[in-house]
Protein backbone atom coordinates (compact mmCIF):
# COMPACT_ATOMS: atom_id res chain seq x y z
CA UNK A 1 0.00 0.00 0.00
CA UNK A 2 1.49 3.38 -0.89
CA UNK A 3 0.01 6.86 -0.50
CA UNK A 4 -1.57 7.05 -4.00
CA UNK A 5 -4.05 3.86 -1.95
CA UNK A 6 -5.35 6.37 0.68
CA UNK A 7 -8.24 9.14 -0.04
CA UNK A 8 -8.44 11.63 2.57
CA UNK A 9 -11.43 13.88 3.46
CA UNK A 10 -11.12 17.02 6.42
CA UNK A 11 -14.96 16.69 6.69
CA UNK A 12 -17.86 14.05 6.38
CA UNK A 13 -19.76 15.70 3.43
CA UNK A 14 -16.16 15.72 1.32
CA UNK A 15 -16.12 11.94 2.39
CA UNK A 16 -19.39 11.37 0.74
CA UNK A 17 -18.51 13.35 -2.38
CA UNK A 18 -15.50 11.12 -2.53
CA UNK A 19 -17.66 7.48 -1.86
CA UNK A 20 -19.86 8.77 -5.26
CA UNK A 21 -17.20 9.24 -7.34
CA UNK A 22 -14.92 6.42 -6.56
CA UNK A 23 -15.07 2.98 -5.18
CA UNK A 24 -13.67 2.55 -1.87
CA UNK A 25 -12.65 -0.62 0.11
CA UNK A 26 -11.88 0.16 3.60
CA UNK A 27 -13.49 3.38 5.29
CA UNK A 28 -12.07 5.03 8.59
CA UNK A 29 -14.79 7.42 9.93
CA UNK A 30 -14.56 9.64 12.89
CA UNK A 31 -17.60 10.29 14.73
CA UNK A 32 -16.56 13.92 15.79
CA UNK A 33 -16.46 15.28 11.70
CA UNK A 34 -17.82 18.89 10.82
CA UNK A 35 -20.41 19.23 8.20
CA UNK A 36 -21.74 15.68 8.37
CA UNK A 37 -20.69 13.50 11.46
CA UNK A 38 -19.30 9.81 10.96
CA UNK A 39 -22.24 8.11 12.66
CA UNK A 40 -24.48 9.77 10.28
CA UNK A 41 -21.86 9.37 7.15
CA UNK A 42 -22.19 5.45 7.97
CA UNK A 43 -25.68 5.32 8.12
CA UNK A 44 -26.13 7.01 4.27
CA UNK A 45 -23.19 4.48 2.98
CA UNK A 46 -25.15 1.58 4.52
CA UNK A 47 -27.77 3.12 2.12
CA UNK A 48 -26.19 2.91 -0.46
CA UNK A 49 -26.00 -0.32 -2.75
CA UNK A 50 -22.42 0.01 -3.85
CA UNK A 51 -21.05 0.31 -0.38
CA UNK A 52 -23.96 -2.24 1.64
CA UNK A 53 -20.40 -4.27 2.52
CA UNK A 54 -17.96 -2.29 2.72
CA UNK A 55 -16.15 -2.46 5.84
CA UNK A 56 -16.49 0.78 7.65
CA UNK A 57 -14.24 1.45 11.02
CA UNK A 58 -15.34 4.04 13.32
CA UNK A 59 -12.52 5.83 15.21
CA UNK A 60 -13.53 7.87 17.72
CA UNK A 61 -13.01 9.33 21.29
CA UNK A 62 -16.47 8.70 22.11
CA UNK A 63 -15.89 5.36 24.25
CA UNK A 64 -19.49 5.20 26.04
CA UNK A 65 -21.40 1.94 25.53
CA UNK A 66 -24.47 3.87 24.02
CA UNK A 67 -21.86 5.35 21.43
CA UNK A 68 -20.79 1.99 20.59
CA UNK A 69 -24.25 0.61 20.57
CA UNK A 70 -25.41 3.17 18.19
CA UNK A 71 -22.31 2.94 15.77
CA UNK A 72 -22.94 -0.82 15.70
CA UNK A 73 -26.32 -0.31 14.92
CA UNK A 74 -25.62 2.06 12.50
CA UNK A 75 -23.60 -0.30 9.93
CA UNK A 76 -20.39 0.47 11.50
CA UNK A 77 -17.66 -3.12 11.14
CA UNK A 78 -15.95 -2.29 13.80
CA UNK A 79 -14.69 0.46 16.67
CA UNK A 80 -11.46 1.61 17.85
CA UNK A 81 -11.34 3.98 20.70
CA UNK A 82 -8.54 6.99 20.68
CA UNK A 83 -5.91 7.07 21.19
CA UNK A 84 -4.63 4.78 18.37
CA UNK A 85 -1.68 3.71 17.10
CA UNK A 86 -0.36 3.02 13.73
CA UNK A 87 -0.25 -0.62 14.51
CA UNK A 88 -3.97 -0.82 15.29
CA UNK A 89 -4.50 1.06 12.49
CA UNK A 90 -2.60 -1.60 10.31
CA UNK A 91 -3.90 -4.52 11.99
CA UNK A 92 -7.45 -3.21 11.07
CA UNK A 93 -6.57 -2.74 7.48
CA UNK A 94 -4.67 -6.34 7.11
CA UNK A 95 -7.99 -7.41 9.28
CA UNK A 96 -10.42 -6.47 6.83
CA UNK A 97 -8.78 -6.11 3.27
Amino acid sequence: MDGDDILDAPEGKTALEILNKETIDLLFVDWNMPKLNGLDLVKIVRKMEKYKDLPIIMVTSEAARYNVLEAIKAGVTDYIVKPITGMTVMEKIKAYM
